[in-house]
């Protein structure tokens, strides 16, 4: 069988804005970028859906329900909402591994949900955005704030190369059209993708969390909020129960329905789970899923327990062997789950530490993710590289 790069279909009709560069654009510092020819043959695609490609928000809401993954979870009815007050200035960075190529950005001027289209006028909505690569201004442009659905923002020829590098683009928030609740004062964005030419082949389906408040902050937003723990599986199998995709994507070599269980994803049979119930936290256990029974690797998930609420938290793309199935194919194993005591002076921390190897390079790595308990029983979690949680990257 061959295999197909399937680009992500738009949710909704898209409007052409017309992208004008920036006046006055600062000059790029350091070395030259290393600009190499992009192969056509692997795009485009919506970039923000490559395993390769990580993203970061300026700030996140104080609420569950509006999480900074929302950005790119295909859905108009739910929105990224930035920190009460963080308006003009706000950002969200995106960024693509080497080889990469960006070539036009989708995005929603406010919060678009058909089931509420109230919220569209009451939130603020986004007027206009300056466009950054790698800290050079490359461009402004203007949103239409009463235009619902995705608008495009084609990006300047002279920014839509590879680079032998990672490279970064910023989106800058420059101005807004309040809303008309008064109270109501974050930015809202319900969908966003970033079109271009990937680096190497398509990717698996996991997404890693967007982390919130820069790259160099490894806190992340919690993915899933569930009320039972077999919400989970039930909320992540859903959309796919149909599939809508025609054939030219690939959908003739999808065998079976998604996939959930407990455990890893060797055969499922392999359940790794927190022992004794430790102050708040009751419960935790992994849970592997996917949604392409050929080609979409596992996603590899710690549900936590902390009484009422159930969180679920992606850590690692994952298969059970380095010689599995699967693009890119990552075998995980886990070499800890327990709770213990690594920031002074605060309530146990539950930590997981594990081990990656990739299938074709055998490179190992070890990653570890530590979660930690707020107010009101809230839980956030900070990922990292490396044997040992470091506390100084932790963020209750």
């Amino acid at each position: 069988m061959s295999m197909v790069s399937v680009a992500v279909v738009a949710t909704s009709t898209t409007s052409i804005v017309v992208g004008q560069p920036a006046n006055k654009p600062s000059k790029p510092t350091g070395p030259a970028p290393s600009v190499r020819a992009v192969a056509p043959s692997l795009g485009p695609v919506n970039l923000l859906q490559q395993t390769s490609t990580r993203i970061a928000v300026s700030s996140t809401v104080d609420n569950p329900t509006n999480r900074p993954d929302h950005l790119r979870d295909g859905v108009l009815g739910t929105a990224w909402n930035s920190r009460t007050g963080d308006l003009k200035g706000a950002w969200i960075a995106i960024r693509l591994a080497p080889g990469a190529a960006a070539q036009e950005l989708k995005i929603t001027a406010g919060y678009d949900d058909p089931k509420h289209p109230d919220y569209f006028a009451a939130n603020h909505r986004i007027t206009k955005l300056r466009l950054w690569r790698d800290g050079v201004n490359v461009l402004e442009a203007e949103l239409q704030p009463e235009q619902r659905g995705l608008q495009t923002v084609r990006l300047p020829a002279s920014a839509v190369v590879a680079n032998s590098k990672e490279v970064e683009w910023k989106i800058e928030i420059v101005d807004v059209l309040p809303g008309s609740k008064k109270a109501w004062r974050e930015i809202c964005v319900s969908e966003l993708e970033l079109w271009g030419i990937a680096a190497g082949k398509p990717s698996p389906t996991f997404q890693p969390p967007i982390l919130v408040g820069g790259f160099d902050v490894v806190r992340a937003s919690i993915v899933n909020v569930h009320a039972s723990k077999a919400a989970m599986c039930d909320e992540v199998l859903e959309p796919h129960a149909e599939s809508t995709c025609t054939d030219d994507q690939g959908c003739d070599d999808v065998e079976g329905p998604p996939e959930c269980a407990e455990g890893m994803p060797a055969d499922n049979d392999s359940l790794v789970a927190l022992g004794a119930p430790r102050g708040p936290w009751r419960e935790a256990t992994i849970y592997s899923y996917r949604n392409d029974s050929i080609y979409g690797a596992f996603t590899c998930a710690l549900q936590i327990n902390v009484g009422k609420k159930w969180y679920a938290v992606p850590f690692a793309a994952c298969t059970g062997e380095p010689s599995d199935g699967g693009l890119d194919a990552l075998a995980v194993v886990v070499d800890e789950l327990a709770v213990r005591n690594v920031v002074a002076g605060k309530q146990p921390e539950l930590v997981l530490r594990w081990t990656t190897t990739e299938r074709d390079s055998h490179a190992v790595t070890k990653e570890w993710m530590l979660c930690g308990i707020g107010p009101s029983r809230t839980v956030s979690c900070g990922f990292g590289k490396g044997t040992q949680p470091n506390a100084k990257t932790y963020f209750p």
